[in-house]
């Protein structure tokens, strides 16, 4: 033990006094943490119930619960979450069942994260539109592998790829059909076609095909079909590109 004279020649125990001070400093954190998150979860629990910001809010205080283990915290912060998101949208609740899991998988509460990530890949599956199942049932490999369930990550890509193979497949067979000639059948696969990167190149195949006869007006339908405003840009600058190059007759748009 380290031990020093004072002024007055008695020996002072700077170490047992250091780790006096120590713990004191230790009790004032702790209690000054617990009440930083008691008003944490007063300020979550005042926002509007059943919504996406509330199960949002519980579900990052089970993060932060689990960071500081305090595992008490996390189970109630999870079980709140998780009731909050009964009436939010189904691609919400994946995301937010990721950040639940990953707490829990930090709180070493393995039963929990398992049965969160099952049921976050069960709402995947019902998302809609393609473009956020896609990404949804990517969010649920991460869970899968974060909570050591490799066989349930490879099933879930397994069913993502295959997803992708078929609708690149119908897109490739829509083009195909357009330029034969057999639009009316190319359209109706088309519109089967849910992923947006894929759908987009059926129509504007679909656009080319009948902009090749002079049907504008069909062309332009087939272009209004694309939803979304980056891909319907490609296959308006593609048709125009076609229409310049194969100096098309009778097209006035």
């Amino acid at each position: 033990m380290t031990m020093r004279p004072d002024m007055a020649g008695d020996p002072v125990y700077w170490s047992s006094a250091l780790q006096m001070m120590d713990g004191a400093m230790t009790r004032t954190v702790t209690l000054c943490v617990d009440e930083l998150m008691d008003e944490a979860e007063r300020a979550a629990a005042a926002a509007p119930r059943r919504s996406r910001l509330r199960a949002q809010a519980f579900a990052n205080l089970a993060k932060h619960a689990a960071a500081i283990a305090a595992v008490e915290r996390t189970a109630r912060y999870v079980g709140w979450s998780e009731r909050e998101c009964v009436n939010i949208r189904l691609s919400d609740r994946v995301w937010i069942f990721r950040t639940l899991v990953r707490a829990c998988v930090a709180a070493g509460m393995e039963d929990a994260a398992t049965r969160l990530a099952d049921q976050a890949a069960h709402f995947a599956a019902r998302v809609h539109p393609f473009a956020d199942r896609r990404m949804c049932l990517e969010r649920c490999v991460e869970m899968y592998l974060a909570v050591g369930a490799p066989d349930s990550a490879r099933r879930v890509l397994e069913a993502l790829q295959k997803l992708q193979r078929s609708e690149m497949h119908a897109a490739d067979v829509a083009s195909a059909m357009a330029m034969a000639g057999l639009v009316a059948e190319a359209e109706t696969i088309a519109r089967s076609i849910r992923d947006p990167s894929w759908k987009h190149r059926a129509l504007e195949a679909i656009a080319r095909a009948y902009a090749k006869t002079g049907d504008m007006a069909a062309c332009r339908a087939a272009l209004d079909d694309i939803p979304e405003a980056g891909w319907r840009a490609m296959a308006l600058a593609g048709v125009a590109e076609a229409l310049a190059l194969g100096n098309a007759s009778g097209c006035q748009c």
